[in-house]
């Protein structure tokens, strides 16, 4: 199982298969909420149970309105899906894009890198935040924004496409 620690980081239980210092750290923007009854909320980081799973060995993080909201965990995140949420109904101040989705890509330095502190030394292929186009970015700048990116390949792949007289 895993708990909240006192800072407010996810940690694991003594009987948990990932040892204590590598679990993973979850930090939220929102608090976490349960109920305490009589429509009376209780708020804050140090339920430690909060994050446990409930007799269906399921737990929702958030509720319809307290969700849970930018994450940060170290490690590997396997899922089978990812959806982005895209819906305009979710979006507003829309406009057709007028950058040059090849214009980013082509500034794009590609590097092969470790993690310094993946114990495989595993090698992977990308880009450093630091020397990448902001349009890539997330919004503190130390991170990839795959919704973005995906965005500026999509017109890449447009611009691309008229270049060789594809429609």
């Amino acid at each position: 199982g895993a708990h909240l620690s006192t800072d407010g980081n996810l940690a694991s239980d003594s009987d948990a298969k990932v040892a204590t210092e590598k679990a993973v750290k979850a930090y939220a923007d929102t608090k976490l909420t349960r109920s305490a009854g009589s429509g009376q909320q209780i708020t804050g980081t140090l339920y430690t149970y909060a994050l446990r799973p409930d007799a269906n060995n399921t737990r929702d993080i958030g509720e319809e309105t307290f969700k849970y909201r930018n994450g940060w965990f170290s490690g590997t995140v396997n899922t089978e899906v990812l959806n982005i949420t895209s819906s305009r109904t979710k979006k507003r101040d829309i406009y057709d894009y007028s950058g040059r989705g090849l214009d980013i890509i082509n500034k794009l330095k590609i590097v092969n890198y470790k993690y310094k502190e993946d114990e495989f030394l595993q090698n992977h292929i990308g880009v450093i935040a630091e020397d990448s186009p902001a349009e890539i970015l997330s919004r503190e700048h130390n991170a990839v924004s795959l919704s973005d990116s995906i965005g500026i390949l999509f017109k890449a792949v447009q611009e691309l496409s008229e270049i060789v007289g594809v429609k």
